[in-house]
This record gives structure tokens, C-alpha cells and sequence, in this order.
């Protein structure tokens, strides 16, 4: 996401000083303390990892709160961290098959549209996106057609309107059984 907004606003990292900058933002993964309710997520604080820099809620940054316990449902410095405890080599990415779904999921700002680019485009590997396509049936189309070319395709954001689990999955899945 901040490689997309750098590419939208024709900007470049360097362009900030990252060292001295600071994201504020509402959605820390707070925890319920008192009066005072959870966060709704914690997209805002994953973003700052993210771009490199320091995260502060707007009650830490303007009144000077200390600041709350937060959770996240996914830690990927700890990911990270356990990468490079290993011996093995880097994960290279390659297709197995002729046609090959990768379905992304995961909380905003977790770095799928950032994997779909480095990892998968390099590949000639498709991308399905609701932002992009608007509709859950252009999706459904758009899967159709890359399946016949025999393209690999990676989807992400479709059904946003619900996020139960396996969606997306379930609408692969169908795609599958009629092409079959």
C-alpha cells in the first residue's frame, strides 16, 4: 500500500524522512481498557511496519496518552524473524503447473498486493481485484477467461462485502467445477 500511494502521487521513499516521520492513525489493535473500546483493527499500526516508520495513536501523538496494549492477529516481524533463523536458502517462487490459483488472504496492509508484485507478476501471473473490477461476477468472468488462456491468477479482495472465511475460496472453487 505505501508503494502504491508513492506510485500514485509520483513520489519516491526518499522524498521523506523516514527517520523523523511518524504514522498516526486509530487503528492500533488497542485493547478494551475501561472506558475506552478495542480498536476496530489494527490496519494503521501493520501500514507503519510496513512503510518503516514509528506509529503513534492520535491520543499518544496530540495529548500525549501513554500508550494501550494492542494485538495483532498476525505478526510479521516474527515471521520474519523465523525466516532468518534458518539455514535454508530464500523461498524461490515458481509455477508448478500450467495453470496455477493463488488465492490471498489476510488483515490490510499484511502485504499481499506487495507479494502479488514481487513474487508472482515477475511470473506472468495475472491479478484479480474487486478495487479493480468492481463486481463479484466481473471477478468471476475475469477468472473465467484467464483459466483458458492458462495464465496463473492471483485473487484478492472479492466478496469484501463479506469476509466470512472461505469466501473467496468458495468462489474458486465453483470457478473450478465449471471449467472442469
Amino acid at each position: 500500500m505505501w508503494d502504491q500511494l508513492l506510485k500514485d502521487n509520483n513520489l519516491s521513499a526518499a522524498d521523506f524522512d523516514m527517520e523523523h516521520s511518524i504514522f498516526v492513525g486509530d487503528a492500533g489493535g488497542r485493547t478494551e481498557a475501561g472506558k475506552a473500546k478495542k480498536d476496530f483493527s489494527c490496519s494503521d499500526r501493520d501500514m507503519a511496519a510496513n512503510a518503516g516508520v514509528p506509529y503513534q495513536t492520535p491520543e499518544e501523538f496530540f495529548l500525549g496518552e501513554q500508550a494501550r496494549p494492542f494485538v495483532r492477529t498476525f505478526e510479521p516481524g516474527a515471521m520474519l524473524e523465523a525466516s532468518q533463523r534458518t539455514d535454508a536458502g530464500p523461498v524461490v517462487f515458481g509455477m508448478r503447473n500450467e495453470v496455477e490459483i493463488v488465492v490471498f488472504v489476510g488483515c490490510p496492509g499484511a502485504g499481499k498486493s506487495t507479494f502479488y508484485w514481487n513474487h508472482l507478476k515477475p511470473l506472468g501471473f495475472e491479478r484479480v481485484n474487486q478495487d479493480i473490477l468492481k463486481t463479484v461476477s466481473e471477478g468471476f468472468w475475469c477468472i473465467c477467461a484467464m483459466l483458458i488462456t492458462d495464465r496463473g491468477i492471483g485473487v484478492s479482495r472479492l466478496r469484501r462485502s463479506s469476509y466470512k472465511r472461505g469466501n473467496r475460496s468458495l468462489l474458486v472453487c465453483s470457478i473450478a467445477r465449471r471449467m472442469l
